[in-house]
């Protein structure tokens, strides 16, 4: 399963589904308030031995991170400040790689993932309408596609 939930939002249904077999993939709040939130969750999940696999990425890691990780990346080893709603680009390499490897360890080809043509590397049927008109006018003005 691949899901993306909250840390809080965890606990009310999709932590049933971790076991010790599954692979947490943790992205870690540099706000200290939700930090804590997130901290208590992972160590909830390290105490229980639910998890296989707990993987952190952040900025920077804590020294309560790093004892509860199996394994983490610091995206900003260096101490530079990131408000957490930037750090999508940094933070989605990670993941990206490990599906990518992933992929490739089970005889798949990442950049062909649909040799049928299900899936085409191109959208194709997609319109894009116009914001502004939109907005304006409530009507949809197709601009491409």
């Amino acid at each position: 399963m691949c899901r993306y939930d909250s840390f809080t939002g965890l606990r009310h249904g999709p932590q049933v589904v971790i076991k010790k077999n599954t692979f947490v993939m943790a992205f870690v709040s540099m706000d200290p308030y939700t930090y804590r939130y997130e901290l208590d969750l992972l160590k909830e999940l390290r105490s229980q031995n639910k998890a296989g696999c707990i993987f952190v990425v952040r900025p920077q890691m804590t020294a309560d991170l790093k004892a509860l990780a199996d394994d983490y990346i610091e995206t900003l080893p260096g101490g530079e400040k990131l408000d957490d709603q930037y750090r999508v680009p940094c933070d989605i390499i990670a993941p990206q790689l490990l599906g990518m490897f992933k992929s490739m360890a089970l005889g798949l080809k990442p950049d062909n993932p649909s040799q049928d043509g299900v899936i085409n590397r191109v959208v194709q049927g997609v319109k894009i309408y116009d914001i502004n008109q939109f907005k304006r006018t409530g009507e949809f003005k197709v601009i491409a596609g």
